[in-house]
């Protein structure tokens, strides 16, 4: 059996970049939490959802 250590996670930064929903971030983090491993959330993207709100930000 395979252990998990670490999670990163992130949205897209690119043409065509699917919304990074901040609900799911933070589902993946409970569970990061539950099971001990490691969770980090690198960057928004270039579209993040949060509190129902769509944010576009300006590209890299």
């Amino acid at each position: 059996m395979h252990r998990l250590y670490e999670c990163w996670c992130g949205g897209e930064n690119y043409d065509g970049a699917r919304p990074c929903n901040f609900d799911w971030v933070k589902h993946l983090r409970e569970e990061c939490e539950k099971y001990n491993v490691t969770f980090c959330f690198i960057e928004t993207g270039t579209v993040f959802i949060k509190d129902s709100k769509t944010y576009l930000m300006p590209k890299k």
